[in-house]
């Protein structure tokens, strides 16, 4: 009974995140261009990002210099952009990092 559940919660994630791969939700680094010019708006970024750790993102790197936020998530893209623009900082999707 316990593996049941386990599977109808790995089926569920998968739906819910529209990527499957071999039964289990595919972890995918998404990377964004946001406008960040001090050390507060990447914090935003870590901020408003962190809300959603362990509800699909596991990690996230900020590289202020580059303006480049890297995700790693089983969350969709859409998501994730819709998230880091509640900061209010102009941002993008550049695409997933091989």
């Amino acid at each position: 009974m316990r593996t049941l559940y386990l599977i109808e919660f790995i089926i569920f994630c998968c739906e819910e995140q529209q990527s499957v791969h071999n039964g289990f939700c595919v972890v995918k680094v998404h990377e964004f261009k946001v406008e960040m010019t001090c050390g507060g708006c990447s914090a935003a970024v870590e901020r408003v990002l962190g809300k959603l750790k362990g509800q699909g993102i596991e990690d996230v790197k900020i590289s202020l210099d580059d303006q480049i936020v890297r995700v790693q998530s089983t969350l969709p893209a859409e998501k994730l952009l819709e998230t880091i623009k509640k900061t209010g900082k102009a941002t993008s999707y550049i695409g997933v990092q091989n």
